[in-house]
């Protein structure tokens, strides 16, 4: 799996070579393994594409694949070199009382032109970095407060300009 995500990857770059372009431009990433087991091995690969600084936001969660897949990834990225002043990255890496810090190669935010990319919240208890929810419920409220400020951290607002929100639930949770 890792050598071919590393080729993937590669070629991906080239691709993006030709035109131009560099994973320095990603805005967000969406990222879904089949096994969760195999994130650490291909999130060293993925650090190393996307680097550690001012990375783009992402979502990276376990999904059921088809069989013949591993994992999938979808990047999102500026157009064209001009475009790229209008991004801008919150990348929080300290423990903090309002969200979440990042525990990755990745950003809490990607601001975008009009548009705010929010990476995948998870239920956490900033300072603890720890689950202490007692049900779904607190767990999805609490990841929508971390939503909600991380774009006010960017003078935007969840609950005034939503366009789309994907909410992922294990089926643990069901």
């Amino acid at each position: 799996l890792v050598l071919s995500f590393d080729k993937l990857m590669s070629g991906i770059k080239e691709k993006l070579t030709r035109v131009g372009r560099s994973f320095k431009h990603a805005i967000i990433v969406y990222f879904y393994l089949k096994d969760m087991a195999n994130f650490a091995s291909v999130n060293k690969i993925y650090k190393s594409y996307f680097g550690s600084v001012n990375p783009p936001a992402r979502c990276c969660v376990e999904m059921a694949l088809s069989e013949c897949e591993l994992l999938r990834i979808q990047v999102l990225l500026s157009g064209a070199e001009e475009l790229d002043k209008g991004r801008s990255i919150l990348h929080v890496q300290s423990i903090s009382q309002w969200a979440p810090c990042c525990i990755g190669p990745y950003s809490q935010a990607a601001h975008f032109g009009e548009c705010l990319f929010i990476s995948g919240q998870l239920g956490l208890d900033p300072p603890l970095m720890k689950f202490t929810a007692t049900n779904l419920k607190q767990e999805l409220e609490l990841a929508l407060r971390h939503c909600e400020s991380v774009s006010r951290a960017l003078n935007a607002s969840v609950r005034r300009g939503l366009v789309k929100l994907v909410c992922f639930i294990s089926g643990a949770a069901s």
